[in-house]
């Protein structure tokens, strides 16, 4: 996935537990209309799957 097909809707805010668990804030008004198969994070400016 390229920077130019995707879109924010928030940021990570912590890590939690073992597991690789991350807390999420949103800051997309409607995120409980969201339904992904895969969400992916910008790190070091790449794309990185992570759901």
């Amino acid at each position: 996935m390229k920077h130019e097909e995707a879109f924010y809707i928030g940021y990570v805010t912590k890590t939690r537990g073992l597991k690789g668990e991350v807390q999420v804030f949103f800051e997309f008004e409607e995120y409980e209309q969201l339904d992904f198969d895969v969400v992916f994070a910008d790190m070091n400016g790449k794309l990185v799957p992570i759901l």
